[in-house]
């Protein structure tokens, strides 16, 4: 980097503020203590972060990168661009002005060469896809060509998206009330024989597919030649790497395994669809679509109805899509990550996973469930062997010592990490270990509907041992005033200031990243005040210390 004229830096942020896994050899590099505070001063550069704002470090990375680089002395070319997936236009609100801003301090460090102009807003002619696809349409009588996965791992020893490990499923059950409205299943895999490892904490990477079903119906809407059979990819660019699947394929198995047609399309995809429809009606919808301007246009038509790839073809039967153009319009299907539920003391051989499905209907009242939810429902076990593709991750917050008292709060699936927690403390204790108190508070609807592990973790708290202290729940519903886990923890404050103050313990949070995660704060917020005396002010500062030493630990998603 110290040798870069130039370096434009685009950024997420991961877990608890921390950079993307591909950032972090870097971002190692830039946190040396020997770099002098000229090491940069020859590189200017620009950042610009992918972030939400409902979350409490938003954008942290790019923050901390920016202010690094500029302490190192490189030179920005313009402020840091802060992405938010809460604005109405979602990360384009930012990047829009942000990049409009780029292109002009761009032309002026680099002016193109003379006879060379900057290209049309609306060019006539697409641009070369990013890859080549070798093709070749299989004899009538030919035996069916389906790629697989490896079946190994890298060549770490590692299993990882391009090879996963196939895990046989054993249980997919479903573990809410058959008339309750949310449906939640306990999946266990079989990890004999994969040399999968896992600690309480980790989670587990699940790699769905489209229903075939779903896929017939994009490829009929596509007018996409599902047998063609795909021998090999070429990347148009040499400094690209090819897309993350096997070959040969099907066409068929390409878009069924690996493409994800369902999620509301972006921006990209009307433009790249722009260049294939001769109707001018569509021709101009989907410029609008997929320029800044026409942005409310395109959260009325497509990202408010959440309409899919498949029915946005169906409104333009004037497109036609040309096979390689696929892999530039439609993203991958991403893996989904689940927070393991099970104790590897408990489960040697096995990891449970607790998935509540993702049903809803549109504002147009059309039904939907989410990918990966209808992929996890179709599975049945019990009719026929079934393997799904996963490998480990580490999570973002991790059991402590076995001797450290802790605070554990998990509404809903929020719960799961939390039972991997218990369970091995629970055996720890069984060997005859210290272990430190657990206090677990946990919140649903009613207890006859969604008390998620209820009996197992009843039976727990039965033993009155340290592994499961104490089990508070909160029933929202099944009283006139509603109850939640906030509630609970003002209710039991004495049991939490003194875990956390008194023991030095740690406190945890999982679930929805919605306003619980806030509620839950002013909850302890108040119990500082109440148990510890002191003012709103100390008590901010005493939590922030908490997160600082990694004694509040919060893992929330969406």
């Amino acid at each position: 980097m110290p040798s870069a004229e130039l370096v434009i830096f685009v950024v997420s942020t991961t877990g608890q503020g921390d950079p993307p896994d591909n950032m972090k050899r870097m971002w190692r590099f830039l946190l040396r203590r020997t770099l002098p505070p000229t090491a940069l001063s020859n590189t200017r550069f620009a950042v610009f972060g992918l972030g939400d704002s409902s979350y409490q470090r938003y954008n942290f990375t790019a923050k901390k990168l920016y202010n690094r680089l500029v302490g190192l002395g490189a030179q920005p070319v313009l402020p840091r661009g802060d992405g938010d997936d809460q604005h109405a236009y979602g990360l384009y609100g930012a990047l829009d002005p942000w990049m409009r801003d780029l292109w002009q301090v761009l032309d002026k460090l680099y002016p193109l060469p003379e006879g060379v102009q900057v290209l049309p807003d609306n060019p006539t002619h697409p641009p070369p896809p990013r890859y080549r696809l070798v093709t070749i349409k299989p004899a009538s009588n030919a035996e069916p060509i389906s790629s697989t996965f490896t079946q190994l791992p890298n060549i770490e020893g590692k299993w990882d998206y391009m090879h996963p490990y196939p895990a046989k499923m054993k249980v997919n059950t479903r573990i809410t009330a058959p008339d309750w409205e949310q449906d939640v299943r306990h999946i266990v895999l079989d990890l004999q024989g994969s040399s999968l490892t896992y600690t309480p904490g980790d989670v587990i990477c699940v790699l769905p597919q489209n229903t075939i079903e779903s896929t017939a119906m994009f490829l009929k809407t596509a007018q996409i030649d599902p047998d063609l059979v795909i021998t090999d990819i070429i990347a148009s660019d040499p400094d690209d790497e090819k897309p993350l699947f096997h070959t040969p394929c099907t066409v068929r198995e390409l878009v069924q395994r690996h493409l994800d047609f369902n999620t509301p399309p972006r921006r990209h995809f009307f433009e790249v669809l722009s260049y294939f429809t001769e109707v001018e009606r569509e021709k101009e919808r989907l410029q609008e679509f997929a320029s800044s301007k026409g942005q409310d246009e395109l959260i009325d038509y497509c990202t408010r109805p959440k309409r899919t790839a498949t029915e946005v073809l169906r409104d333009l039967p004037g497109v036609r899509l040309p096979l390689e153009y696929l892999l530039d319009a439609l993203p991958t299907i991403r893996a989904r990550s689940f927070s393991i539920s099970s104790s590897p003391l408990m489960y040697p051989d096995e990891a449970h996973i607790t998935v509540a499905l993702v049903r809803y209907r549109t504002v147009m009242r059309d039904p939907r469930i989410g990918l990966c939810s209808a992929y996890l429902e179709s599975l049945n076990p019990e009719k026929s062997k079934i393997h799904v593709n996963v490998w480990m991750q580490p999570g973002v917050i991790h059991l402590p010592a076995p001797e450290v008292p802790i605070v554990t709060v998990g509404p809903g699936t929020g719960l799961a990490i939390f039972r991997s927690f218990i369970q091995h403390r629970k055996m720890l204790s069984d060997q005859s270990h210290i272990v430190g108190d657990t206090v677990f508070f946990f919140g649903c609807r009613h207890r006859a509907k969604d008390f998620l592990y209820g009996a197992e973790l009843e039976a727990y708290a039965a033993e009155r041992k340290s592994f499961l202290s104490a089990l508070h729940v909160a029933f929202s519903r099944d009283q006139e005033d509603k109850c939640y886990v906030q509630h609970l923890i003002r209710q039991y404050a004495h049991q939490v200031w003194d875990i956390m103050h008194n023991r030095q313990g740690v406190f945890y949070l999982s679930g929805s990243a919605q306003r619980m995660p806030i509620d839950v704060r002013e909850a302890v917020s108040d119990v500082i005040m109440q148990q510890g005396r002191m003012d709103a002010e100390a008590a901010e500062g005493l939590l922030q210390r908490w997160e600082k030493t990694a004694h509040y630990c919060v893992e929330t998603w969406y």
